[in-house]
């Protein structure tokens, strides 16, 4: 612990915990903490501004109160406002406690007045604090004002007209403050939805560089602009979106131990769960890890009938019970980001049901706190990242309780129609009690809609656990009842399903027609991925050794199919034409048994 006055903080204290108030929990002192601080000293008249952005739980509003706290004891005059303040009647509240001058010069509202009367006059005193420069009540000769903005997205987005007028725009927010000499943190949330930029075009700035009490002559960005915003709005002029950013990142390896280190030392956390457990399982996300405190987690192991002393609670309790808070946690924004019902949105979850890599997110996405940007080891290309397996588990669970709409929206577009094929089979297979299997029934046809044995007209492919092959080809886990979604690379099946029944189905899905000289035999070709292995190698060695098999012959055991599932007709598919017989064993879907199948929609 650190106990010394927040002015008198430097980089020597980095990773050590404070108090910034009597009674509430220390908080872990982050390089970007100093840093942020010591910009707000050197240089206020040049930069006065910044915007906070960063994962969901990072950090941010942690951050904002430690530069308000230190202004405070440094002498600086400091506004704190959240969204609580959207509100006119609270807006009003905050400014007039702040500046007592402000309630003199105006006529007292009474405690009924409506929140019309509560936003103009708040309107008005903006207008005095900000377009006035050294006349600004706000203005003393020698004192730094530090505005202190948590959640701006809500000002961004708020109808009262103060917020319009004076907090939507940033980069005029920036020179308002410049001219009472004073500096703007703000704080961009992630549990907040962006807006449309064509529903609220960007204000005429009131304030310019040069004059505090002229009205600037720059031009509003146009709606619809470029110029990036992590709100949906043009909210910036020039390269301020760029110059005004600073990202709050998520714990580093050090800042994790450090922070572990310290709970642990106060019995802090439950003994029963390892420290490496808990960075993997909270993706280094400073609020999901605070999920692990005893704290946290006492009412819900109460819940779940665990003993009350933490040194009883199991390793398995424990997890379970953490994740159960942090998936909540992300559900509420994969419910947000799906409410834009466009096809183009919907269409992103199809990459966490078929583990394909994400090159480019949404703004919106990018947004949420639920994704990470990594280098890919083989292109060197950036790409997106699931946080951790509760922002992925969010997401699936999401996406199957909206499955229908969603599938809807997504077959109803030519460009995402592919998508929704293949999240229709792959949602199939993943329900909210793992221990009931999943299936589908389809007929035993081969590609001339002939049926391979009469004596099994129809097969079973029934599944209650769901993997993703890891990028090193690793399958976690292949026993019976496993749907293994293949990684990116496997062209040649999309889907292998080791069936509750014990049978071993090779999927493919695929909306184009059967192409009769290939996909069965690329089976049994040796693969450079797979160490020289074919697929049909690969995954029939996951097997138990009692399961015998001639790894040489170009043929499934009797145990093991190929399916092409396919929205073409079985016209288009097979037909009449000879099919060599390397092809028999293909177990052909057209688009007439999808039909039968709940796949109407697609």
């Amino acid at each position: 612990m650190v106990d010394i006055p927040l002015r008198d903080i430097s980089f020597e204290h980095v990773n050590h915990f404070l108090s910034l108030s009597p009674g509430e929990e220390p908080v872990l002192l982050r390089r970007h903490m100093i840093e942020v601080v010591l910009e707000l000293l050197s240089r206020p008249s040049r930069t006065p501004a910044r915007y906070v952005k960063g994962v969901g739980g990072a950090g941010k509003s942690q951050l904002l109160r430690f530069c308000a706290q230190w202004a405070a004891e440094s002498g600086w005059l400091v506004l704190e406002l959240d969204a609580s303040h959207t509100r006119p009647k609270a807006l009003h509240s905050a400014l007039s406690e702040l500046v007592p001058e402000l309630s003199a010069t105006y006529a007292p509202l009474p405690s009924d007045a409506t929140d019309e009367e509560f936003d103009q006059q708040a309107t008005r005193w903006f207008g005095d604090l900000f377009a006035r420069g050294k006349s600004s009540p706000l203005y003393r000769e020698g004192r730094k004002v530090l505005l202190v903005i948590d959640q701006w997205n809500a000002f961004v987005t708020a109808p009262a007209r103060a917020c319009a007028t004076y907090l939507r725009c940033f980069s005029d927010l920036k020179q308002h403050v410049r001219s009472i000499g004073g500096w703007v943190v703000a704080a961009v949330s992630s549990s907040f939805e962006p807006i449309s930029a064509s529903s609220a075009p960007l204000p005429t700035s009131t304030v310019d560089s040069t004059a505090a009490t002229s009205t600037s002559s720059s031009p509003p960005v146009p709606a619809g602009s470029t110029n990036p915003s992590p709100v949906g709005l043009p909210c910036f002029r020039d390269a301020d979106a760029v110059d005004l950013a600073y990202a709050v990142p998520i714990f580093e390896h050090d800042e994790g131990l450090a922070y572990l280190h310290f709970h642990r030392q106060q019995g802090l956390l439950p003994p029963n769960i390892h420290d490496r457990r808990i960075c993997d399982l909270s993706g280094m996300v400073p609020r999901i890890m605070s999920y692990f405190t005893v704290e946290k987690l006492r009412d819900s192991m109460i819940a779940a009938s665990q003993p009350c002393d933490p040194a009883a609670w199991t390793a398995t309790a424990i997890e379970a019970q953490h994740q159960k808070k942090a998936l909540e946690y992300y559900r509420g924004s994969v419910r947000s980001l799906l409410r834009d019902q466009s096809a183009r949105n919907c269409g992103v979850v199809w990459h966490f049901f078929r583990s394909r890599p994400i090159d480019s997110l949404d703004a919106r996405w990018e947004a949420s706190g639920m994704f990470r940007q990594s280098v890919d080891p083989e292109t060197g290309q950036q790409r997106w990242n699931v946080l951790c397996s509760a922002a992925l588990d969010a997401i699936i669970a999401e996406t199957q309780r909206q499955r229908d709409t969603l599938l809807r929206i997504m077959a109803a577009d030519p460009t995402t129609r592919g998508r929704a094929f293949e999240l229709a089979f792959a949602s199939m297979f993943i329900g909210s009690d793992p221990t009931v299997p999943h299936c589908i029934d389809i007929p035993n046809i081969d590609l001339q809609g002939k049926l391979h044995d009469s004596k099994c007209p129809t097969l079973r492919i029934s599944a209650s656990k769901w993997v993703f092959q890891a990028e090193n080809l690793e399958v976690p886990s292949f026993e019976a009842g496993t749907f293994v979604v293949c990684a990116p690379g496997i062209e040649i099946v999309d889907f292998v399903v080791h069936s509750t029944r014990g049978q071993v189905f090779f999927i493919q899905l695929s909306v184009s027609p059967y192409p009769r000289q290939a996909r069965y035999p690329d089976l049994f070709e040796p693969k450079a991925r797979l160490n020289n292995q074919s697929v049909a190698q690969f995954f029939l060695s996951l097997q138990p050794q009692t399961r015998m098999w001639s790894q040489t012959a170009a043929r499934l055991p009797d145990y093991a199919r190929y399916v092409c599932i396919t929205t073409r007709s079985l016209q288009e598919g097979g037909g009449a034409d000879s099919i060599p017989e390397c092809h028999q064993p293909t177990v052909f879907v057209p688009v007439e048994v999808l039909r039968e199948v709940a796949f109407e929609r697609c």
